[in-house]
Formats: structure tokens, sequence, C-alpha cells
């Protein structure tokens, strides 16, 4: 008993000495500007009553980024988030800006570290202790994860919630796995493909309750919304319909198009036929995976994680954390075939993490990461995941 008092003093102490730290960090470098437009619409909302979709509300916003209104070319910074995000923000949205994004900084860091080992547990990844404390260095410090703190990004809690719900998948949890399912489309982009995979499969294999626990959550968070706030749709359809004329590119693919010497018709041509085909490519999988159990399952769904953030309609180099379920299944295969493998990977995620760094310095314009950031992470996954593919053995094969 006083083992387990002490250990949780320490751990006590641990986070508090880590949101001072973050409190100073936010102290002397202002911004978190991908959470402050969450942060601040809903704080006007629940203290004030006031719409959070609304221009006034933006407006707002844009003078405490900025000083002034936002001027052409900058971020609007909308609230553009489904009112149901206010079930994990609104705490947050009570307390003082410095105080809340220090205390956000915390919750993302913990949920790096825990999106880390359950993305190992899910693969059944054999690691040692010291091979875990690598792996979640290499995500916290690397491009990705530390963005993803630095910003506020909500992303990183997201892709630990789909981690979470892969794990309660597998542990047969599927009520639970489909709550934190209906949740992570509090971000669409990122589970615009995951949540239809698991729900065919879940089909395919008789886990009908997954299928109720997602649905069921979806009308409940809908449900409350349209009680608090009966407009919110019409508002937040509205932000997201925007949000294309003052972001980047949508999608990887999009920015590969248009590096292309084609006229803007031709550059969108070749962006349908890139996300065309690569839908097509993922519903072969789907077809072939729907039933599968095993490690074909686990590599479909790796694959379609891969995929969001290729065809995502809007995606953003933080969202590429969800990919740490597909690396850690890459890993476990190479874990299995022996030291020597294990070394190459070593070395192949040392390099890749530092590229990432040296790859955003040489190409960084002004404050704005050049749109080759995209393709490092999902490129080496992509071949790492075809690497290991034809080690399974797959359903149909099985039949033979």
């Amino acid at each position: 008993m006083r083992k387990r008092i002490l250990a949780f003093v320490l751990v006590g102490l641990a986070l508090a000495m880590l949101t001072a730290a973050n409190y100073q960090f936010a102290r002397m470098a202002p911004g978190g500007n991908d959470f402050l437009p969450r942060w601040l619409a809903l704080r006007l909302w629940l203290l004030e009553g006031r719409n959070p979709y609304a221009p006034e509300v933006t407006l707002a916003i844009q003078r405490m980024i900025y000083g002034r209104p936002a001027l052409p070319g900058e971020d609007v910074s909308h609230f553009v988030y489904p009112l149901y995000v206010a079930v994990v923000l609104s705490p947050f949205s009570l307390l003082p800006y410095t105080l809340a994004r220090a205390l956000w900084m915390t919750v993302l860091e913990l949920s790096l570290v825990g999106l880390t080992l359950l993305s190992v547990r899910w693969a059944g990844w054999r690691l040692s202790s010291r091979g875990r404390l690598a792996l979640v260095l290499w995500v916290v410090l690397g491009y990705h994860g530390l963005r993803t703190v630095v910003l506020g990004q909500y992303a990183g809690w997201n892709a630990f919630l789909m981690a979470a719900a892969l794990v309660l998948l597998q542990a047969r949890r599927d009520a639970w796995a489909g709550v934190l399912l209906a949740l992570s489309t509090v971000k669409p982009q990122m589970a615009f493909l995951l949540v239809p995979w698991l729900l065919l499969w879940a089909w395919g294999t008789g886990r009908r309750r997954l299928i109720g626990s997602t649905m069921g959550t979806l009308v409940v968070l809908w449900g409350v919304s349209f009680v608090l706030l009966p407009q919110w749709l019409q508002g937040w359809l509205r932000q997201v319909m925007e949000y294309p004329s003052y972001t980047g590119p949508g999608s990887p693919l999009t920015a590969l198009a248009a590096w292309l010497p084609f006229p803007p018709e031709g550059q969108r041509l070749v962006s349908i036929l890139l996300h065309a085909s690569g839908f097509l490519y993922l519903l072969r999988w789907w077809k072939r995976g729907w039933k599968a159990r095993d490690r074909p399952f686990l590599w479909v769904t790796a694959i379609t994680l891969l995929m969001t953030n290729l065809l995502g309609i809007r995606t953003g180099t933080t969202h590429a954390l969800m990919l740490l379920p597909a690396v850690a299944l890459i890993g476990a295969w190479y874990a299995e075939q022996g030291p020597r493998k294990m070394r190459t990977l070593a070395v192949v995620l040392g390099l890749l993490g530092i590229g990432e760094w040296g790859l955003f310095a040489v190409t960084l314009r002004g404050n704005a990461e050049h749109p080759v950031m995209f393709f490092p992470l999902p490129l080496a996954v992509w071949a790492g995941l075809e690497r290991i593919r034809p080690t399974f053995s797959w359903p149909e094969e099985k039949e033979r």
C-alpha cells in the first residue's frame, strides 16, 4: 500500500513539474494558435452564451491572435470543430489562457506517450523497456509530435483515442471501443476512413456491439449538441466550407498534383485521378480484409490509417501521429526477424526523425511549413507495410 501511495505521489509531482515547465514555456513563447480558437470560442459560449460559430466570435479570436482582424491570406481562425469537442475542451476554456494552454500541452504530451505504448501493445511488438523509452522519445521529440504539442493541436489527443479504441477492440471491449471511435469524429478528417472500415469489419466478423455503440454514441453527441445549440450544424458546415479558402493544399496528393508542370485544370484532373486510384486501392484491401482476423486485420487497419493521411480532404502533418500503430506493426515484424533487422529499423527511424527536422528547416517559408512535410513519414510507412504484407496469411489463401 505504501508503495502505491509513494508511486502516486511521485507521478503527481512529475506531472506538476511538467505542467510548470509547460507554463513557463507558454509565458515565454505565446502561441498555441491551434488551441486558442477552440479555447476562446468555447469560453465565450459557456460564460457569455455567444454562438462559437458566429462572425463576432471569429473576430474576437483574430484580435487575440493578431491584435486586429485577420488580413487577406492569413488564417481566419474559425472555431471549425463540431460542438461536441466541448466534451474534452470545456474544462480548459474556463481557465486563463496561459494556464489552460500549459495544461493542454501536458495532456498532449501524455497522449503521445499513451499513443506510443498503446500502438506497441496493439501490434504485439516485443520491446524492451529501453526500446519503449527510445520509441516514446522518437515520437515526443519528433517533428509531428513536438509540433503537435507546441501548436496545441487536437490531433495528438485524437490519435490517442483512436489507438485506445483499437486496443479495446482487440480486448473485445467493443462497447467502449465504439464510444472512443465516436469521440474521434471530433476531427472527421482523421476518422473518416477508420470508422467506416471498423464498422464494416465488425459486420463481417459478427462484432455488432461495436456498431451499436459507435452509432449510439454519435446519436447522443449530436443530439445533445442540438439541444444545447440548435444552429450548431449550420454554423459548423459554413466554417468548414470556408476553410479551404484560407489554407494550403487539402491533402498530400493535392499538393503533389500542384507541383506538376500542368495548367490548373490539368492539376485538378491529376488530383482527382490520384485520389480515385487511392480509394480503389484501399477498397481492394477492405474487400480482402473485412472478415480477416489477426495480422491481416491489423495490416488493413494500418493501411487505412495511412490512406487517411494521403486521401483526406483536409489534413495536416500533425495528423500523421495516427500512423504510430502502423509503425508499431512494422516494428513487430522486424523484431521477429532478429536483432540485425531491428538495428536496421532503428537506424531508419533515427534517420527519419532527424531528416524530417532537417527538411523542415530548409523548406520553412516564414512561419509556414512546406507541403513537402506531408510525405516522409507516410511514404516510409507505406514502404514498410508493403514489405511485410506478403508474409501474412490472408483469409482466401487459407481457404485454398
